[in-house]
């Protein structure tokens, strides 16, 4: 069996193993309608893919597979189709088809390749597994594998260059989903095993890099405790490093920060024979400081750790969070003009310590109350608050502006105007719809760091003109920022 990179050229091989692969799917490959040449030629014209493996037996097609790069995303390229025709089951084919998939990722200089399965693909699974993907706790048969990363990872090149890495990988197949920690962070551990030498290398599934690496001779880690970092309140990334020999060892800690953030120089310090030393260095990022999407890696501070003349790359992953949350109970809510409604909004302290203040309570083109709160909150503590929103202004002048725009907008109004819903038109017209916005004034000094203000979303907007108000950053007894403005959107 070998193995090419499947070229337009080779349509018909494709065609022939798709058409031969029908039974081997619950919903078939081509539900017996033979596949042609020129359609297979087709299909693959649709996808971007980085990477496209024929394996071929006896120049009879056996397996295919497609990589593209993952569009959810950018650090990681994704397989988007893993075939073996039925016959072939069992031969070593999909494992070859996967080998490749991650040579590919690691020529590609990405750290990680992405696929999806069925939690009930339990001939599959075991592959995956033994290969390196980790089900992601919580989701659908999401699976990551951070083997192209870890082959690259500087510290580990020498366990590889003495033990092929498929050879001492320990996969535990009959586990789902891969929930792991590590002072409290959540990880994905690698733990390979090989001639009696041992190597484990720790990835922080947040920050999606290297956290923490241990072989023969050493142990070391990074983390952020719980995993966050409140803006403008000092923090502090810990690290342990483990000397596993029987000599005194020099540890030298260098933490690496992006522009703004302010983290300690570096550490010297001395770990003696068979022993351990936990240390924190304090880190504090700014008001303001920027996330990545949700979906995406978070910030992490970078270190590197020097011991017997060899440099161990750490990354302790963290989410940046203010001193007080603000966000609604739930998402999005409207009122109709005129009317009356009552809203929830959520508070949390995301500080180690309670806090206490005054809540200010301000809106825009409507009524709300309270207009001040007395706020205490414990140690991580969460609060509910109830506001009544009201609002006169009347809805037949955002009616009569949507049916000018055109003749199916005036439709669209009209379908929403002979509905049930109160809300209906709300939904469809910002004009009649304003939201409250939210500022702390804490009294305590180092709570002086930049408060949330939060304003709800308007999803749904389809009409021209529409305001659209968003959540900002607003400074503590600050006058409050006007609202953004969406850019003009057709309607369908």
């Amino acid at each position: 069996m070998r193995i090419v990179e499947w070229r337009p050229g080779q349509a018909r091989l494709l065609a022939v193993l798709w058409n031969a692969s029908d039974s081997g799917w619950i919903s078939g490959t081509v539900r017996r309608r033979p596949m042609t040449p020129s359609e297979a030629r087709e299909w693959e014209g649709r996808f971007d893919a980085v990477g496209r493996f024929l394996a071929l037996e006896d120049g009879r097609p056996v397996g295919f597979a497609r990589l593209t790069r993952w569009f959810s995303s950018p650090d990681a390229t994704y397989v988007m189709w893993l075939n073996v025709d039925p016959a072939y089951h069992g031969r070593g084919i999909g494992k070859a088809l996967l080998l490749e998939t991650i040579a590919r990722t690691r020529a590609l200089g990405m750290p990680r390749v992405d696929l999806h399965t069925w939690p009930g693909n339990d001939k599959a699974r075991p592959l995956y597994k033994r290969l390196g993907w980790k089900w992601v706790p919580g989701s659908h048969a999401y699976l990551q594998n951070y083997v192209p990363r870890i082959l690259e990872y500087g510290p580990a090149r020498g366990f590889f260059a003495r033990h092929p890495w498929t050879d001492a990988l320990q996969a535990d197949v009959a586990r789902d989903h891969d929930e792991d920690a590590l002072h409290g962070v959540d990880v994905f551990r690698y733990r390979f095993l090989a001639g009696g030498e041992r190597m484990e290398v720790v990835v922080n599934r947040a920050a999606r890099e290297v956290m923490a690496f241990e072989d023969r001779d050493l142990r070391a880690e990074s983390w952020i405790p719980r995993g966050v970092l409140v803006e403008g309140v000092p923090g502090e990334v810990r690290y342990l490093v483990r000397n596993k020999t029987s000599r005194m060892a020099q540890v030298e800690i260098r933490p690496h920060a992006r522009p703004g953030t302010r983290v300690s120089p570096p550490m010297r310090l001395r770990v003696a024979p068979r022993s351990a030393k936990e240390v924190a260095a304090p880190v504090r990022i700014p008001a303001g400081f920027k996330d990545s999407p949700e979906d995406w890696a978070a910030p992490a501070i970078a270190s590197t750790v020097l011991l017997a003349g060899r440099e161990i790359p750490l990354h302790a992953g963290f989410r940046p969070k203010p001193v007080l949350g603000i966000s609604w109970e739930l998402p999005g809510p409207k009122l109709a003009a005129p009317g009356r409604r009552e809203a929830s909004v959520v508070l949390r302290n995301h500080l180690p310590r309670p806090i206490r203040g005054t809540l200010r309570v301000s809106a825009h083109g409507l009524e709300v109350s309270p207009a001040r709160v007395a706020l205490r909150l414990g140690t991580e503590g969460r609060r509910v608050l109830r506001l009544r929103l009201s609002t006169s202004r009347a809805e037949a002048r955002a009616a009569s502006a949507a049916r000018s725009r055109s003749a199916s907008a005036a439709r669209r109004v009209a379908a929403c105007s002979r509905s049930r819903s109160r809300v209906s038109l709300a939904i469809r017209s910002a004009r009649c719809f304003k939201s409250p916005t939210i500022t702390a004034m804490p009294k305590e000094a180092s709570a002086r760091a930049v408060m949330r203000g939060i304003t709800s979303l308007l999803k749904e907007n389809e009409w021209p003109g529409v305001e659209k108000t968003c959540i900002k950053y607003v400074k503590a007894i600050a006058a409050l920022r006007s609202p953004a403005r969406m850019p003009p959107m057709k309607p369908e």
